[in-house]
């Protein structure tokens, strides 16, 4: 689909602008509880011809 999103890891740093901004992102030792509810969010397509 247009406009995934990926998870990239880079080697320089970027200039920030209304269409490049970082997410925060929890700690790798977090611990996230079991049955716990969560949000999930987004935006665009779900399927093609929509």
């Amino acid at each position: 689909y247009d406009n995934d999103i990926a998870l990239m890891e880079l080697d320089n740093p970027v200039t920030l602008s209304h269409s490049i901004w970082p997410i925060c992102l929890p700690e790798t030792t977090h611990d996230f509880p079991v049955g716990k509810s969560v949000w999930i969010t987004g935006w665009g397509k779900l399927r093609e011809e929509v």
